[in-house]
């Protein structure tokens, strides 16, 4: 029995060859094939860097696709072709910029939290006062839909139906993924944490080990989903 010489932080299961993180040592981002035993791609995360803070990383997959989150774009990988193949600045953005200016959220709030489905992905920012941006993808395409801000902490999750569910001021809630638009929220408040999705169901958790399960009985069908 030996051991792969990586300096990798993983802790992602997988189910194939592909094994991912990002190293230890140096801002970089790998992708190693274990039936190979080669990287397959090697990116350095240094070019999007916001001044001089530290890199918020975070890296989810989809399929064949990986959505990485590096400071202040999320970088798309194509397994198949082990190559980056489009880039989004979420900084760069015009409504980003503009609640920044207006004050509604703080000037080095970026995002660090990045929720994939196979539609697209919602980025947010956990403090107070925090924002949450939804990016359709279709193909290579990633393209801004919406932003929001809050003047509370804001957790949220994608899914692939027509909603987010998160949390906000304490409350557990959902939202129209298309435009952002609250549907609803639970009559009462939470200390939950962290949220698990299931058969027609929400599950909000915390670490003490309180549950909070709520059942979509009827799937929400968002009367502005693109035709």
């Amino acid at each position: 029995m030996g051991h792969l010489p990586l300096d990798l932080e993983f802790d992602r299961p997988f189910a194939d060859q592909y094994f991912y993180g990002f190293s230890v040592s140096r801002e970089v981002f790998c992708v190693y094939s274990l039936d190979t035993q080669t990287i397959l791609l090697e990116l350095d995360l240094e070019p999007y860097r916001i001044d001089q803070l530290p890199i918020d990383k975070q890296v989810v997959r989809c399929g064949n696709r990986l959505f990485v989150l590096a400071g202040s774009s999320v970088l798309l990988i194509d397994l198949e072709l082990n190559r980056l193949v489009a880039e989004f600045n979420h900084v760069e953005q015009e409504a980003f910029q503009a609640l920044r200016s207006a004050g509604y959220i703080y000037s080095n709030a970026y995002a660090y939290k990045i929720s994939v489905a196979h539609d697209g992905f919602v980025l947010s920012h956990a403090s107070s006062p925090s924002f949450m941006m939804y990016v359709t993808v279709c193909g290579t395409d990633m393209r801004f839909a919406w932003i929001s801000h809050s003047r509370s902490e804001v957790t949220v999750i994608n899914t692939e139906g027509d909603l987010l569910f998160g949390i906000e001021d304490a409350r557990a809630k959902a939202w129209d993924k298309f435009t952002g638009e609250e549907i609803w929220q639970a009559s009462a408040g939470t200390m939950a944490s962290g949220i698990e999705l299931g058969d027609n169901w929400v599950v909000y958790t915390h670490p003490s080990g309180d549950l909070q399960c709520f059942r979509w009985k009827k799937p929400y069908l968002s009367p502005h989903r693109p035709s």
